[in-house]
């Protein structure tokens, strides 16, 4: 795996990571994107749905 590619993956995570504590916190769902140009999953923000 290439530097890049472990990096996006790495992101990624992190980003399902935080919407989750997000919502669990009662925020609801968020767009949380590392890169520039991330496509988010479709999911409106503070819908307190998680998309995986």
């Amino acid at each position: 795996m290439r530097k890049a590619e472990a990096k996006r993956d790495v992101e990624q995570i992190a980003a399902l990571q935080l919407d989750m504590i997000n919502v669990d916190a009662g925020n609801g769902h968020r767009h949380v994107q590392f890169q520039q140009g991330a496509a988010p999953d479709g999911e409106p923000d503070g819908s307190g749905r998680r998309t995986p």
